[in-house]
Parts: structure tokens; sequence; C-alpha cells
């Protein structure tokens, strides 16, 4: 089962929090990164793969840079502008898997799916059913937050099985000056609730990192169709 943590810090800091292994409640087994550690990331694109539905996240002001899709009719008037990736050959992308559900493998089917697909609009599309208006205010217990920064410092397949996806950030929230950090951990049901909240917050001034630790550990490579082929016959492999 996924392990969830909503745990609550104070004072805050403006750091994220990535732990070795399974969360732990002892604090000096956590791992503290300062400024200097965090890249900021902003929403790229959404993706489908045979593990589900992938949110990209890229460095903060290369989305606007990211090619549109081929046009299959401007293709064969030869018309399709060719935009060069530049810096994105090398950048470093930040999948997410905010969706296992298997109608999102081929398209964005589910209304998890949908809902982040309406959050990624400017602005967003914002209709309160998926992610209630009040799921921030549930997370901190303080009527009326504002979410400033979500720090993510883990997004990764589970080294052991490679079957679970593992998250795990930090939310610095509250109201004025009152700002407290609030732990939110689990697998792809926590990513989605976490990057739904940012792009909510966007708005308002949110912003999003992670630790170039969870950008060092990234494995596109885990998303494809014979990454998840494998982990289906190690699964469904007779014993003896």
């Amino acid at each position: 089962a996924t392990r969830v943590s909503t745990r609550t810090r104070r004072p805050s800091r403006l750091v994220a929090r990535a732990s070795e292994g399974a969360p732990s409640d002892d604090a000096a087994a956590e791992e503290e990164v300062g400024i200097d550690d965090l890249v900021e990331l902003e929403i790229g694109g959404v993706s489908v793969s045979p593990r589900g539905f992938v949110a990209l996240l890229v460095p903060k002001g290369s989305a606007g840079s990211i090619p549109r899709a081929p046009n299959p009719v401007e293709e064969l008037r030869r018309a399709e502008p060719r935009v060069p990736l530049g810096s994105l050959r090398t950048a470093q992308t930040l999948p997410l898997l905010i969706s296992n559900r298997p109608e999102d493998r081929d398209g964005a089917a589910s209304e998890w799916a949908q809902a982040m697909l309406q959050l990624t609009q400017d602005p967003p599309i914002d209709m309160g059913i998926q992610l209630p208006y009040g799921a921030l205010d549930e997370l901190t217990g303080v009527e009326g937050s504002i979410l400033s920064a979500v720090f993510i410092g883990e997004a990764r397949w589970d080294e052991e099985t490679g079957t679970r996806f593992a998250f795990e950030s930090t939310l610095l929230a509250g109201k004025d000056l009152d700002q407290s950090t609030y732990d939110l951990r689990g697998g792809e049901d926590e990513a989605w609730r976490a990057l739904a909240l940012a792009l909510r917050y966007a708005p308002y001034g949110c912003r999003m990192f992670a630790t170039k630790k969870a950008l060092a550990t990234v494995d596109a490579r885990a998303f494809g169709a014979a990454a998840d082929r494998s982990h289906e016959e190690e699964e469904w492999a007779p014993a003896g």
C-alpha cells in the first residue's frame, strides 16, 4: 500500500526535504536542501505512456520554446515551421506520473486526467470537482490558505520493484506572512494533488521547484513500453 504523509513543520524555511528510502518521522533521517540545490520548474506539457498519464516539468522559462505538435496538413504543404529545440536538447525534464489508470495510457480519458488538462490552461479552468476548492485548507488546517511554492524532493520509480512510483514534496502555504511547510508524500495520486494545487495557485504567484538530486535520478526510459512489459512479466511470472 502507498504510504502518504502530510506532516506540518514550523517555522517555515525555503528548503525541500528529500528522504532516503521510506518516509521517516525522524528529522535526522532527512536531508535539508538549500536554495542553491533547487531548480525552478514549470509545466511544459503532458503525455501518455504505457505506464499512464504523465506531466512533464521543464526549467522555468523554457516551456514557451517547445515546438507544437506537427500539423499533417501543413506538413503536406511543406508549410510546417521547424522550431529548433535549443537549450531544451540538454535541459533536464522531470516526468511526473499523475495517473496510472488504464484508460489514461492511450489518452486523457479519466476525469482526473481531464481535470489536469483544464488546470494547465492559461488561466486555469478550475471546476473544483476532482480538486475541491477547500483542498489546501484541509491540508493546512487554516481557512483561506494560499500556496506559495511546491518543492519536489523525489519523483521516481521504486528501485526494488520498478512498479511503484515514489513521490515526495513539501508545500509552503499559509496566510499573509504566516507561512508553514507541509509534507505531501506517496505516489501518483499525491503527485497529481501537488501539481494540481500548484497550477491552481499559479495565478497567485505559486512557484514549483525540484531538487537537483531529484532531477539527477530521472530515467525517462522507465515510462516506455519495454519497461512496462518487463515489469508485467515479472509480476505474472510463475513461481518456481
